[in-house]
């Protein structure tokens, strides 16, 4: 039986569309589909803000105050006896010592808080930088005492003076352990989990407690001190 010229254009494009289907089954046998990955995307800004830790200035503002006190000491050496110095920095020590103290109780109580979100994987890296940024800002004006305090250390008491020494290099110190977990938490967000992190938070809390000890210290036995000279000079007891 023949076909008409009609059938036969009718027949022909479903020649082609059965052609065209068993050659792409050939390629798509031939090149396995590849997979459609979609990566994931962190929760954080392309460039987080960067808590900036300026805690170098803890250290590095140190020998340029030690010179500047050198030349600011011999400038009132030349025009005032070092008695009226000495009177005159002995309060001056004592408030600073007492500013420090209170700083250092901020500090315990800040790192604690700290220590606590290291232990929390719930937290927010972003609340560790506001954490860390409140500590820094304790240990930079700590620090601007501290400079005030080496810079008058020679003009103060037997007592102020040792305090001056025992409680600096312990806020050096935490100053390291806290601009080390600033540097952390800039470079991992993802990772304050770490141990390295926890060793920082836990080392900065356990000096900002020594501190406080320290300080708080040195305060009670010159308020003790003070207290036994009025009691000698009340009683007119003498020593020997």
């Amino acid at each position: 039986m023949t076909t008409s010229f009609y059938h036969r254009v009718l027949y022909a494009p479903f020649v082609a569309l059965l052609l065209g289907w068993a050659l792409l089954a050939t390629v798509a046998q031939a090149k396995p589909p590849q997979p459609t990955f979609s990566p994931y995307v962190w929760d954080y800004p392309t460039e987080p803000a960067q808590p900036q830790s300026g805690l170098t200035e803890l250290e590095t503002a140190l020998p340029e105050a030690q010179a500047e006190a050198v030349e600011s000491q011999a400038g009132v050496a030349e025009s005032q006896p070092y008695e009226f110095a000495d009177a005159d920095a002995r309060p001056e020590a004592t408030q600073l010592l007492n500013e420090v103290k209170s700083l250092a109780n901020k500090l315990a109580y800040d790192a604690g808080s700290l220590k606590s979100y290291a232990q929390n994987h719930g937290m927010s890296w972003q609340s560790h930088a506001a954490q860390l940024n409140l500590i820094r800002e304790r240990i930079n004006a700590m620090g601007e005492r501290l400079d005030r305090l080496q810079q008058i250390q020679p003009s103060a008491a037997a007592w102020q003076q040792q305090a001056i020494d025992r409680i600096h290099p312990v806020a050096l110190e935490l100053a390291d352990h806290i601009e080390s977990a600033i540097r952390h938490v800039n470079e991992h967000q993802g990772y304050l989990f770490s141990p390295d992190y926890k060793n920082h938070v836990a080392s900065a809390h356990d000096l900002a407690l020594e501190l406080t000890d320290h300080v708080g210290s040195f305060l009670a036995y010159a308020d003790a001190q003070q207290r036994v000279n009025h009691l000698e000079e009340k009683l007119g007891i003498v020593q020997s």
